[in-house]
């Protein structure tokens, strides 16, 4: 079954113009959780927010994706979730596996992005492979991610990511620089 999502991505308007030239996604080589082409997960003020700050002076655009997540690794997911534990855990116990998580942040890669490729390693090796992951992202430097409405806790200040590994599951795209 097909699961759809609707992606926003900020970046500079060159990067659109290049994406219409030549059809080729650009990825980030460096990113947070590593190379691909990062969404925020149907929230468009958030990828505008991150254009203008991030592209201030590259004329900042926003490119609205629908995104084929059929092929995910959700890290809602108690087993997504899991697997990262297991691989930290493992991680502290195991030295060849702190060396390859250690040159991977050497390398540029963020401890979460270190685990995310190990992980996705370790799952091909097994034979299953993902396209694309989505992940919860905290927006604040605070510790407060919890407020109450009514009588009802909700959790604040989060986003979701999602990353995408191979560009085919990006389905259609169009700039939507409507604010």
């Amino acid at each position: 079954m097909q699961y759809n999502a609707i992606g926003y991505h900020g970046c500079p308007r060159t990067r659109f113009e290049e994406l219409e030239e030549t059809g080729q996604w650009p990825k980030s080589i460096t990113g947070w959780l590593g190379p691909g082409i990062y969404f925020w997960d149907n929230d468009q003020s958030t990828a505008r927010w991150w254009a203008d700050t991030r592209y201030s002076e590259q004329n900042p655009t926003v490119i609205r994706a629908k995104i084929d997540l059929s092929d995910c690794l959700d890290f809602t997911t108690v087993f997504a979730q899991n697997l990262l534990k297991k691989l930290r855990g493992f991680s502290e116990e195991n030295p060849a596996l702190a060396n390859q998580l250690k040159k991977l942040q050497q390398q540029g890669s963020t401890e979460d992005g270190a685990l995310i490729r190990i992980a996705r390693q370790r799952l091909e090796q097994k034979g299953t492979s993902f396209s694309s992951i989505r992940v919860p992202v905290h927006m604040q430097s605070d510790e407060s991610t919890m407020e109450t409405v009514g009588s009802t806790s909700l959790l604040v200040s989060f986003r979701m990511v999602i990353v995408v590994f191979d560009p085919a599951i990006i389905q259609e795209y169009e700039v939507c620089d409507d604010q």
